[in-house]
């Protein structure tokens, strides 16, 4: 079994990559019910799931690039 930070590496990682190099990403969680599909994508507090690690590093990106002429929108 993975762990939350594990599967954020192999699979988050790659998709906060593509969508800031302009792709559209989706992450997309199938499965039987009582698989984990829930804690993987969401977590808890003390084991943030994809939602948080991926907002996350979407923030740090911009965060380390902040200048005068920056701008960064969520939409």
């Amino acid at each position: 079994d993975e762990n939350q930070d594990e599967i954020f590496r192999h699979v988050g990682l790659k998709a906060v990559n593509d969508c800031l190099d302009g792709f559209n990403c989706s992450i997309f969680a199938y499965g039987m019910t009582g698989t984990g599909k829930t804690y993987t994508i969401f977590g808890t507090k003390d084991y943030p799931g994809l939602v948080s690690r991926c907002c996350k590093a979407f923030f740090d990106y911009a965060m380390q690039r902040l200048s005068n002429d920056t701008f960064f929108e969520i939409r």
